[in-house]
This record gives structure tokens, sequence and C-alpha cells, in this order.
């Protein structure tokens, strides 16, 4: 067998010959006295070349020799100092080669360069480009070293091939190791191997875009609708149909993200020379880049989006020298042509719409039926459905396939020890999203005094705030709730420490089962400042704040809005989004889920002017006033609810201080050594006496709690470190906390 290919040839001064393989990534070369010896010689290394190594070798069906005229700017140094030489006129020969799938490429061989070109584009001008930023800043030394010859010509040769041994590991293709350091080959990751079910149009579709075009694609859609299952479907159709070498064909899509880019970059322009070396080797591997979020490369690089990796990237797409498939959500998608317009115009877009209706039944019916007979296990006639009915009622923010594949793939892993029904379907997603499974199974009885009277164990002397917190409960529990706005919004006015925080605690340990984990309390008076909206939603650094990390890792919470009339009033704009539609976006179009939260907001407004001890119609009438007379009609009209609280009285008091004491006796210190408590009504009655105050609600006990009963105990436990089991009790003797062991 022979292969036909080009090769580049000069004579030198002396008379010998020097020739190139332009085939080969390499540029492998020889010298010979004559030109017959230098031919005999370049077959020899080619058929080496095509037994050992094969992917280093391309096969060219045309190559123009093209001259092009640059001036080189060389440096010389001299210990600290640099001093720059006169401009050398040089003429650079340039190899213009092409293939029979119609690539071009420009080959460079005495500067060791090789880029893809599109058809269209001004050889002469990226030829030129190249070769002057090749020799940039090059000492005449080197500069001599590289010099071009004089003359040469381009010839073909047929080469014999040998028997192709063992090649050498791809890993270790220098053309390669920028990918390898920096990305990750998406056709060998066995877990990416899925197909897209439900979307063999779309898939095939794509193939055909990304075969007949070199343009670069943005799948848009929103988070865990599919984008990437989809493109990686596309691609393996795409290359089914490609010829090449076989080496390389599972490494023509790469997966990375700007942070991996920038990653170890420690000095200016060095993360700019990783950009170029992964141009070049893409160009090489004949491939593309998948970009997860097409956003993130906005934000990382520089100072702003004109300094980032994107701003860098959008003359190589433009000049088709890379080719680039990114995904994004409608909400970056709009943000990224907001915020870097060229970049964005290099992309075709292709919508991706989330699965709805009988068409989202079947989706989860047949990935269940694929996840049975890839030996996970089969799953039971409807569980599927039960899990798209969960998500969809409880979840609805989220699009299908998203979680609910996530949870099928998680029971699929369970049959092989266990039995997986709808009860273990309802199970694993109770334990996902913190929600008692009598608000996620039909069949238990939830009534709303139940919902009240859990509630009013932690809140004490606001029945108003409670029944509305309970129907808001009921009313998720019947599927009434409106599935495109958070689960509910609720106002509480009132008086401090009359337990509007406690209100917000309690639904979320009722709701969700942990009131510190899914409780997320922002101090508004906090977000007053020039730069309020910035910290609420992330800064220029593209960071998101904590709270709405903690959001997209779990959407099952309650936000806490504390003192919400402190926020500064660009801050309630942005809050209108979250309150009517459950969404808010920052300045880079990352869009955060709330429609499984609750939302609870506090405000202190009216309390100042109503001296009213209990719910009086009067005081409820003063808070609902001041907070119409406060807030916009529009901000005011989204709110579910508007609860008023009343000032406590002595038998709220009582309660409360019941209450302080129950936990007391619950806490780590007493509980580890088996002590208990016990008291009389004559310390509740003290505790309600000390810590009553009309205007300061409930937070003057706690204070007196800590003052004169928690500190006894700790003064007693740490003076007898040797008692355990036992019950101690809280007495008063001469009007003061006294303890003693039973």
């Amino acid at each position: 067998m022979s292969a036909r290919t080009p090769i580049l040839q000069w004579r030198d001064p002396q008379g010998g010959w020097h020739g190139v393989l332009l085939g080969d990534d390499l540029y492998a070369n020889a010298w010979a006295s004559d030109k017959r010896d230098l031919h005999n010689e370049l077959r020899e290394l080619h058929a080496w070349i095509a037994a050992n190594a094969s992917w280093r070798l391309n096969e060219h069906d045309e190559a123009e020799l093209i001259w092009v005229k640059i001036e080189a700017r060389a440096r010389f140094r001299l210990r600290e100092r640099i001093f720059p030489v006169d401009p050398l006129p040089l003429r650079i020969p340039c190899v213009r080669a092409s293939d029979d799938r119609d690539q071009l490429w420009c080959l460079q061989p005495q500067l060791y360069l090789r880029f893809d070109i599109d058809r269209g584009a001004e050889f002469k001008a990226l030829a030129k480009h190249y070769a002057q930023e090749a020799l940039r800043d090059a000492d005449p030394m080197q500069l001599a070293l590289m010099l071009p010859p004089d003359d040469c010509t381009i010839e073909w040769l047929s080469a014999p091939l040998r028997e192709r041994r063992s090649s050498t590991r791809i890993e270790d293709h220098p053309r390669l190791k920028v990918l390898f350091e920096c990305a990750e080959p998406a056709l060998k990751d066995r877990r990416l191997l899925g197909a897209a079910l439900g979307r063999e149009r779309e898939a095939v579709a794509l193939a055909e875009r990304l075969a007949a075009k070199r343009g670069n694609v943005l799948l848009v859609g929103p988070r865990g609708v599919g984008k990437t299952t989809l493109l990686l479907d596309a691609v393996r159709r795409w290359l089914r149909v490609q010829d090449g070498d076989t080496d390389l064909k599972d490494y023509r899509m790469w997966r990375i993200s700007g942070a991996r880019i920038v990653a170890g970059m420690l000095y200016l322009g060095q993360w700019q020379e990783r950009c170029e070396a992964l141009v070049s080797a893409m160009g090489f591997a004949r491939g593309f880049l998948a970009v997860e979020s097409l956003a993130e490369l906005t934000q990382v690089g520089g100072q702003n989006p004109e300094s980032s990796v994107a701003a860098f990237l959008a003359p190589f797409l433009a000049r088709g020298e890379l080719r680039l498939v990114a995904e994004a959500t409608a909400d970056e998608f709009d943000a990224c042509r907001r915020l870097l317009s060229g970049f964005v115009d290099q992309f075709e877009v292709v919508r991706v719409e989330g699965f709805v209706g009988a068409a989202a039944q079947t989706l989860m019916r047949d990935i269940a039926r694929t996840l049975g007979s890839s030996g996970r296990g089969a799953l039971d006639a409807g569980v599927a459905d039960v899990v798209l009915a969960l998500h969809q009622r409880f979840q609805p923010g989220a699009c299908v396939p998203g979680p609910a594949v996530r949870l099928l793939r998680e029971l699929a892993l369970k049959v092989r020890r266990e039995p997986v029904g709808v009860d273990s379907a309802i199970a694993a997603f109770a334990a996902r999203s913190g929600l008692p499974q009598a608000l996620l199974r039909d069949d238990v009885l939830l009534r709303f005094e139940d919902v009240r009277d859990a509630l009013s164990s932690k809140v004490i002397g606001q029945p108003q705030a409670i029944a509305a917190a309970a129907q808001c409960i009921v009313t998720l529990k019947a599927g009434l709730n409106d599935p495109g706005r958070p689960v509910a919004v609720l106002l509480l006015t009132g008086p401090t420490g009359t337990g509007k925080t406690a209100l917000a605690r309690a639904l979320a340990a009722y709701c969700f089962g942990d009131a510190q984990e899914r409780l997320l309390r922002l101090d508004m008076s906090e977000y007053a400042g020039f730069d309020a909206l910035a910290r609420l939603v992330g800064g220029e650094d593209g960071r998101a704040p904590r709270w709405l990390q903690s959001i997209e890792r779990q959407p099952f919470s309650v936000i806490l809005f504390d003192e919400i009339e402190k926020a500064a009033p660009e801050v309630f704009d942005a809050l209108l989004g979250l309150l009517d539609e459950g969404r808010i976006s920052d300045r880079f179009g990352r869009g955060y889920d709330f429609t499984s939260a609750i939302i609870v907001l506090t405000s202190n407004l009216g309390a100042s002017a109503s001296a009213t001890i209990g719910f009086a119609a009067s005081a409820q009438d003063g808070f609902d006033h001041a907070a119409r007379t406060f807030f916009r009609p529009e901000f005011y009209n989204r709110l579910d609810a508007v609860i008023s609280y009343g000032q406590l009285d002595r038998n709220s008091m009582r309660a409360i201080a019941r209450k302080e004491l129950e936990d007391l006796s619950r806490r780590d210190g007493l509980v580890e050594r088996g002590l208990s408590l016990v008291w009389d009504e004559e310390i509740v009655e003290y505790l309600a006496s000390v810590g009553f105050d009309p205007q300061y609600g409930a937070r003057p006990l706690q204070r007196a709690l800590d003052a004169h009963i928690v500190s006894a105990i700790a003064i007693w436990r740490l003076a007898h470190p040797e008692v355990r089991d036992v019950a101690l009790r809280i007495a008063l003797v001469e009007g003061d906390p006294y303890i003693a062991v039973v």
C-alpha cells in the first residue's frame, strides 16, 4: 500500500537538499546531498510514522505555496537592558492545504505553525499575523535559526505504508497536551453515553448542522432540560459518518469551563497563551470545545466582560479557527448579548424546550425502562409516574427531565438491594426535599387543626399568624397553590419580640424537617446602601452570594427577609420578580428558582404608633395601614397574606416561659449527663414577671432566663461534675432561683 503526500523542499547554499513532510503535524524533516536521496529519506519517514504514530498524519488533496511578506522585530538583551533591533523584512513560505472534506490549513513549517482557516478568510492577512506573532520578541540568534530559505517548492511523493504497529498513547500527543491539562474528552466518559430519548429528531438535525457547517452552536434552554445529552447524542451521530484517523474520533469533543481555562494562571498573559494553545490543539483534533455555561466565559479572565475569556476567543470564532458549542439558559443568553453582543453573534442558536404533558410522562417511562434494561434493575410500574407527579407538584420550577431523572437513577440503584415501588419513590422524594409524607401522600389525611396545633407549640400568643401559616400548608397539600409563584409569601408586621422570626423557624421545621438548615435569614438593614442590589444578587466578580447558592443546592427552604422596610428601593424592584414569578436573576443571567420555597417578610411598621396590648382591631388596622402606606401597590399586591402581630399579654408570657424551660431541658449539657429539669408554676410566674415588657415582647424574657436560670444551672453543674442521671429542681429561695437535686 502507498499514500500520496506533499513535501516542501529547498536547496541550501552548500548544495544539499532539505525537505519537510507537510502531512506530519510535527513536521518531520530530512537532509540529503541530492534530491533523489532526500525523497527516499522522506518516504521512509512517512512509512515509519504511519506504522508507529499515525495520529500525526493528515491527508491533503491540494497544497499551494504562497509567499507572505512580514517585518520581524527582534530584541537584543544585555543583562537587564533590552535593545530593539531594526525591523527585518522577510518572505515567509506558507502552504495552503486542503483535504477531501473541504477543510483548509495554513502550514508554516519553518516556524512550526499550523492552523485552520475558513475558505472565505483572507489567507495572507492571517498568515502574516501568525508569522509575526511567532517571531515577536525573538533575539537575533533565535531569529537567525528561524530564517526561511530564499526559494522552495512543493512536490508530491508516493510513500509506501508499513504494517501498523501499536501507536503511541494519545495522551502523549504533544499537540493535545494542553487539552488533557484543562479539558476532558467528553466522548470517553461513560457517564455521558445515554441517548437523547424523546429528542431523536432534534439529535439528527443537530448532527447535520455540525457536519454541514464550520460555525458555532449555542443550545439555549432551562437547566436540566437535557442540553448536554442532546449534544452528545448529536456528536456521536456526526462521528459515525466521519472519515479519518479513528484514533482521534473519540477526541473530537472536549468539555471545558472558563474556570479551568484560567486555573493556575499566575501572571498577565498566561491564560491568553493557554487559549491560543487550545485553538491550535482543536484545529489538530478537527473537533470543538463544549462549554457548559456560556455566561461563565464572560465572567473569568479579566475585570469585566470586555477583557474576559469570551472576548479573547471571539476573534478566533469569527475567523473559523475555533469551533465552540456552548449551553445557556434564556436569561444567560439575554445577559451575554447585553454584556458582549459581538461574542454571542458568533453562535447559531438552537432552542431546547422541556417536556410537558403526555410527552413528559412518556419520557419518564422510557427512561425507567432503559435503566432497567441497563442492568441496574427494573422499576415497578407506576414509579416513573409518581416521581414525575411529585416533581411537577412540589418542584414546579424544575423542568423535565431535570431532577426527576436523577431521582429515577437513584431508585434504580436501590433495586439491586431491595424492591422499589411507589412507597419507596415517595420516601426518597421526602428525604430529598424534607417535606413530610403527610404532605406528599394523597391517601394520608392532613387536617387544618393538626397543622395549627403543631405550629402553636412553637409560636405563642399569635393565633391569627398561626392560622394564616397553617392555611398555606393546607393549600400546598391540596395542590391549589400557584405553581408559578413561591409556595407562600407572608408579610408579618408588628412589635419586636412577638414571634415573627419564630413563625418562620416553625414553618421550616414543619415543612422541611430542619429549621436550622432550611431557614435562610437575610437582615435587610444590611442591604440599604448604594451597592445593596449588587450584594444581594452578586457583584462584579460574578460570584453568587451564599443565600442564592443555598437555594440553588436546596430549593425547598424558608427565606426570611427580616425588617424588609430597611432595604434600598432597588432591592424592592429585584424582589418583585421573586414574589410574582418565583425567580430572581443576577447581572450575568443566572436564574434562581423559588417556586418550592416559602417567603416570609417581617416588618416593624406601625409598631411605634400603637401601644395596644393583645389583638385589638385598632392595632391590626394600624399595622395594615402602615404597610399599605409604605409599600408600593405592585409590591403589596404580590403578598399572599399580611399578618398583624399583637403585643404579648401576661398569659402569653407564661406560656413562652414554659416553652423556654422545656427547650432548656433538652440542651446538650444536660442530656449528655442524664440530667432532667423539674419546676413548678412559681418559677414560670417569676420568669413572666421579670421578663415582661409590653414594648419589647419576649426578648427580655429570654434574657431573664439566661441571667437567672441558665447561669444558676451552669454554676451548679460545674460544681458537681460527678453527678449524673438525676432530676434537678428549680425553685425560688428568698426570691432567687435555686438548683437542687430532687
